[in-house]
């Protein structure tokens, strides 16, 4: 995806309450090595170097549907496990609502655990219910959701893992509250009768998921067309999303398909995709954003995550940064809206905006000094540059000697810079204030003059830093030395040429 769309897309996103209902699990990753036979058996020695515990399951989209910026509720069952008590401690630690989430003895927590060496699964051990779901549980999940305000949620997912929690009842109930309010319900499908998914706004099967709900194999795009035109009309839809692993995304809407083909990467687990898809789809639609701007949206945020190990999820200032680093030279280019974006999100990560500004034209010793003094002052340097018509307003119209694309490419191509932004005014102040950056950076030869956004930081908490001085260096200065030595052989070449015409 271009860049800007992307940061665009992102930008779109609102801070929506979303309710999440479904299995919940404990995702457990061992970590160790794998380097000799055990003497009791022909059988290989696992030793164990660290754990680490996520949120699985419906847990996983929770925590894909937080770091993209919801507020969110979740109902579903723990035991009063170790493991319970853990994923409780998750939930609680990033402000989840869990008063809809019950406990019961005699119900296990499902816990899926990965031994990992040298990058790779070496094995699952799953422990999960093996017999049928108490219908108690399944009823009073159900009386939970009547007497909620299903209407003040922006969308609603139902995370179906096959272990009990969703029942037909329950389904039927938040579907059609959802159509009574307006709110989009999305469904990720369990098992080979969707039957029970009647209604919904959306379902998010995978390819073999959709091919053994219908029976019909896919061989080409026909194929996957067929079955979601299938899935829409016998399940009364609003739209059929089918997922293609590289393949990309597929979308019928009930008159048109839409295809985004899925990015060139390698894969190294596909754990967790599905909720990354279902979570981006949920935030585009509880924030109004059409369906294919989310299917764009989310094949672009599950690309990024079956790169990595286990299933992982990222925030948008993390998607942008991956985002960035694929289109080196143009990607650090931003819109205000863009840079606004990132600033917001490294606030909430409580992480530090450092703002410069300049010209930049003929880049410096000087220039560098600058921008690598102001890197080292927080986390994501920002450069407000001033445009050419900014440069003509405050120096005239024989400058800059470098339009701002030159600019804008030179400046990107340097590792400390992070992101930059154009503005056409004479001053950044417009900039300061929606940036609202933490740190302001300017030459120590502002000490004793008017430094503009000064006040702006300073009254938020910020602080305005002076970086030392590199003498020997000034744009002025170096142009004048350039066109002096421009012209001095020119004088020598024309004499040079005067003396051979003789």
């Amino acid at each position: 995806m271009e860049y800007h769309r992307l940061c665009y897309l992102l930008g779109q996103l609102k801070k929506s309450k979303i309710l999440v209902v479904g299995d919940l699990m404990l995702d457990r990753y061992i970590w160790g090595k794998v380097d000799r036979i055990s003497p009791e058996a022909p059988i290989q020695v696992f030793s164990v170097l660290r754990e680490e515990f996520r949120l699985g399951g419906a847990g996983n989209a929770i925590q894909n549907l937080l770091n993209l910026g919801a507020e969110v509720e979740s109902v579903g069952v723990l035991g009063t496990d170790w493991a319970g008590e853990k994923i409780l401690s998750l939930l609680k630690d990033q402000n989840v609502k869990i008063k809809g989430v019950f406990q019961e003895p005699s119900f296990p927590t499902t816990i899926k655990s990965r031994l990992i060496a040298k990058n790779q699964q070496v094995l699952r051990m799953d422990r999960e219910l093996q017999e049928d779901f108490p219908s108690a549980l399944q009823k009073q999940l159900k009386e939970y959701l009547e007497n909620i305000e299903l209407s003040s949620f922006s969308a609603i997912v139902i995370s179906d893992y096959g272990k009990g929690v969703i029942s037909e009842d329950m389904l039927e109930y938040i579907i059609q509250e959802g159509k009574k309010y307006g709110i989009p319900t999305l469904v990720d499908p369990k098992g080979v009768s969707y039957s029970r998914y009647r209604g919904a706004t959306v379902i998010t099967p995978n390819q073999r998921e959709a091919e053994r709900a219908t029976s019909i194999s896919v061989g080409s795009k026909r194929d996957v067309r067929k079955i979601a035109k299938k899935l829409y009309q016998e399940l009364e839809l609003k739209y059929t999303v089918i997922t293609l692993g590289e393949k990309g995304i597929f979308l019928w809407d009930g008159e048109e398909e839409f295809h985004v083909q899925g990015k060139s990467r390698p894969v190294y687990d596909v754990t967790g995709a599905g909720d990354t898809v279902i979570a981006a789809l949920a935030m585009a639609l509880a924030s109004q954003i059409p369906i294919q701007d989310g299917i764009e949206l989310a094949n672009y945020i599950a690309s990024l995550v079956v790169e990595e190990l286990g299933a992982v999820s990222f925030t948008p200032l993390e998607i942008m940064e991956r985002a960035r680093k694929e289109n080196r030279g143009t990607g650090k280019l931003l819109t205000l809206q863009e840079g606004k974006l990132i600033a917001e999100n490294l606030r909430k990560k409580g992480k530090k905006l450092v703002f410069t500004n300049g010209c930049f034209d003929l880049l410096h010793p000087g220039h560098l000094h600058l921008l690598e003094f102001a890197s080292k002052q927080g986390d994501y340097l920002m450069v407000g540059l001033n445009s050419d018509i900014s440069i003509q307003k405050i120096k005239g119209s024989h400058r800059p000697f470098l339009n701002q694309e030159a600019r804008v490419a030179i400046l990107s191509s340097l590792p400390m810079v992070d992101g930059i932004i154009l503005f056409d005014s004479p001053t950044p102040r417009e900039l300061v204030s929606q940036l609202l950056p933490q740190v302001l950076v300017k030459g120590e030869e502002y000490k004793n003059r008017t430094v503009i956004g000064r006040d702006i930081v300073e009254e938020r908490g910020g602080k305005v830093i002076f970086a030392p001085r590199k003498d020997g260096f000034s744009t002025t200065q170096l142009a004048k030395e350039i066109g002096e030595k421009i012209s001095k052989e020119d004088i020598k070449n024309r004499v040079t040429w005067e003396l051979e015409k003789e």
